[in-house]
């Protein structure tokens, strides 16, 4: 066993955008939470950002230091984190987003929030 520090989270970037007029959503509250499954316990937050004026944001690669054993597959290569977004007047969104620890960034394209009825 020896220490390291992995990749919990990749880089993601998107654009958050109203689902009925397509206009950009400005200070939604992005949040990046890590499913560690495998060591237990809750999600945690691993990175979290808003969106800009004109909608876009990037979540930021988090790590996270370990320890080192001899780790089955789906413990080596595959990690789970959810990111959810909120913004004031509209439904919460949350993905469940599967990438491995070599994955370049993320593109998540635009994300439709729609409004609070």
């Amino acid at each position: 066993m020896f220490p390291y520090k992995y990749t919990v989270q990749q880089e993601a970037s998107g654009r958050v955008c109203d689902a009925q007029t397509n206009q950009p959503i400005a200070n939604a509250l992005i949040i990046a939470k890590e499913i560690d499954g495998w060591m237990g316990g809750e999600p945690k937050i691993t990175s979290q950002t808003y969106s800009d004026s004109d909608g876009y944001f990037t979540l930021p690669r988090a790590r996270k230091w370990g320890v080192f054993t001899i780790p089955n597959e789906n413990q080596m290569y595959r990690r789970e984190w959810n990111m959810t977004i909120t913004a004031s007047g509209y439904q919460d969104y949350t993905s469940k987003i599967v990438t491995d620890f070599s994955a370049p960034p993320i593109n998540l394209n635009t994300i439709n929030l729609k409004k609070n009825e």
